[in-house]
C-alpha cells in the first residue's frame, strides 16, 4: 500500500524570521570545498579488511555472522 506524501511545512512568524536570518548569515560565510576520499584508496582498504576477515573466520557462515 502506498504512503501518502505529506505536505511541506510552512514557517510563519518568529520561526520564519529566524530561518531567514540563518540563511542570510550563511550566505555571508560560505563554506569551502570539502575534500572527498580517494575512491581507489577506500576500495583498497575495504579489500584488505575483507581479506583479513576471511582469514580470521573459519567458514563463510562465520564471516557472514560478523565474527571479524
Amino acid at each position: 500500500m502506498a504512503l501518502s506524501i505529506t505536505p511541506t511545512p510552512v514557517l510563519k512568524g518568529e520561526d520564519a524570521d529566524k530561518f531567514s536570518e540563518m540563511i542570510e548569515d550563511g550566505l555571508c560565510h560560505p563554506v569551502g570545498l570539502i575534500p572527498t576520499p580517494d575512491i581507489n584508496n577506500a576500495l583498497q582498504m575495504v579489500r584488505e579488511y575483507v581479506k583479513e576477515c576471511k582469514s580470521k573466520a573459519g567458514t563463510e557462515s562465520d564471516l557472514m555472522a560478523g565474527s571479524c
